[in-house]
């Protein structure tokens, strides 16, 4: 929930998807609940949001609380709100890494090199680990489309290698 105005960012409740082919359009809000998601994701915090939409901060707390379609609508925007800025922030992964090559060859920086070294290497240990555990989890799911008894059987060979 929140604290002294603060914003709830990960908020316990009602935050189940929709049935499948059931969806909680903005159609379902009210235009004042519209209003408020887009203040949510802008102000700092819950007061701000609600002089920002023009509704009370009691109103705003009590949709919060219980109103489980603005909840889903504000958890749906904030999710597209996150998956903008990842594809923003991915944009410029390529930049970052041509960055990072020309530090590592400022020979009058060898502590900056280093840094830059160990940052490099932390990165590609990461992406090797997370490549890893994808193709773990691709296992599975194919072992699970097959039925439980061979996944059960792969999982308990593993287990006691």
């Amino acid at each position: 929930m929140t604290t002294r105005g603060r914003l709830p960012f990960a908020r316990p409740g009602p935050e189940t998807p929709p049935p499948e082919g059931e969806d909680l359009s903005a159609e379902e809000l009210t235009t004042r609940q519209a209003q408020a998601i887009p203040a949510l994701l802008s102000q700092p915090t819950l007061q701000a949001a609600a002089h920002a939409a023009g509704v009370g901060e009691r109103t705003l707390r009590r949709w919060l609380a219980d109103d489980t379609n603005f909840v889903a609508a504000y958890q749906r925007a904030r999710t597209e709100a996150m998956r903008q800025a990842t594809a923003r922030l991915q944009a410029t992964a390529g930049d970052a890494v041509d960055t990072l090559r020309e530090l590592l060859t400022l020979k009058d920086r060898p502590d900056l090199r280093a840094r830059v070294a160990l940052g490099i290497l932390a990165a590609a240990s990461k992406a090797e680990e997370l490549d890893n555990l994808a193709a773990r989890l691709e296992a599975v799911e194919r072992l699970a489309a097959k039925g439980a008894r061979p996944l059960l059987a792969a999982l308990g060979r593993e287990a006691f290698r």
